[in-house]
């Protein structure tokens, strides 16, 4: 047996790396899978006096690792080794998908189907997983929590809905998908010839839809990238976390003023962050203008509707 320290964040793996003759025995009819010739990560507590992990311990070690790091060197053998001799956790991280798919769900969630994706599309390279990855990231990269890091989403989403039209070039949803990506980025020529090309492949209304963002797109080429925006707004969630209310208000005036994410990403976090700042700096006129705003969106908003509570009743 062979073994190394892994040196991640965690420490919670080594590298143990099988004989060459080394197999797992899967099933009741015992069928000997061989184990590959690298070094497969364990559960540092697995592997006992330089004893060989019991393949139970093995399938873990592996299948927490990947999930922890799908983009890791060698993934796909790993990933092979759970579908030959671990089938059940393949299954698990299926299912696991299929449920987040079907739900509304906050970022940590979303961060676990896209993990999930990942690692299916490590062992078949299908369109509609790499669609589904960029689908994915770019939900995202719009999630409020996530906007500090939305160029890095969203430059995900882009490579796998660009992996996607390599293997399927006349899908509407990926083209349409990776139009608005573009477009956000600046490149309004690339989203122009998306969106209409995606209008090839539909009927109506659909078509007159896409073919009215094409036209829209090119006649805003002289405006700066929407992602700049969307990066102010998120240093906006950096500055309030900080407590500078003045800075962070400064910011969302103005991305109000210009109108464009709103018409974008129309969303009640928005105006509820334009009224806690407008709050924070003692304007609570304008404060509950910006709640109210934020609850004609979304009536069921409970932070917008606690400020307007508050500031109706007349505190502080």
């Amino acid at each position: 047996m062979q073994a190394k320290i892994f040196n991640g964040n965690d420490g919670d793996f080594l590298f143990w790396t099988p004989e060459a003759d080394d197999v797992v025995l899967v099933g009741p009819e015992q069928r000997a899978v061989p184990l590959p010739q690298r070094p497969l990560p364990v559960f540092a507590h697995a592997i006992q006096d330089g004893r060989r992990p019991d393949d139970d311990a093995l399938g873990a070690g592996i299948y927490e690792y990947l999930r922890r790091y799908p983009d890791c060197d060698g993934g796909y053998d790993l990933a092979d080794l759970l579908r030959n001799a671990y089938s059940h956790y393949l299954m698990d991280i299926a299912a696991q998908v299929i449920m987040i798919e079907e739900k509304e769900v906050d970022a940590p969630f979303l961060r676990r189907k896209i993990t999930g994706l990942k690692i299916l599309a490590l062992l078949e390279a299908r369109s509609q997983l790499y669609y589904q990855l960029g689908r994915s990231y770019f939900e995202f990269a719009t999630m409020f929590t996530e906007l500090p890091h939305c160029r890095i989403h969203l430059l995900a989403a882009r490579e796998y809905l660009q992996r996607a039209l390599q293997l399927e070039a006349d899908d509407p949803a990926t083209l349409n998908l990776l139009a608005q990506i573009e477009a956000w980025f600046g490149m309004n020529a690339a989203a122009c010839r998306l969106w209409q090309q995606a209008a090839t492949l539909v009927g109506e209304p659909t078509r007159s839809a896409l073919l009215q963002r094409a036209a829209e797109t090119q006649a805003t080429s002289s405006e700066s990238p929407l992602i700049d925006e969307l990066e102010a707004l998120g240093a906006t969630l950096l500055l309030i976390g900080a407590g500078e209310f003045a800075q962070a208000l400064e910011i969302l005036e103005r991305l109000q003023e210009q109108g464009r994410i709103m018409a974008e990403l129309p969303t009640p976090e928005f105006y509820y962050l334009l009224g806690h700042c407008r709050e924070k700096c003692t304007d609570s006129g304008q404060a509950l203008v910006a709640y109210i705003q934020a609850l004609e969106i979304d009536p069921e908003f409970s932070l917008a509707q606690a400020g307007f509570d508050r500031l109706s009743q007349g505190e502080s």
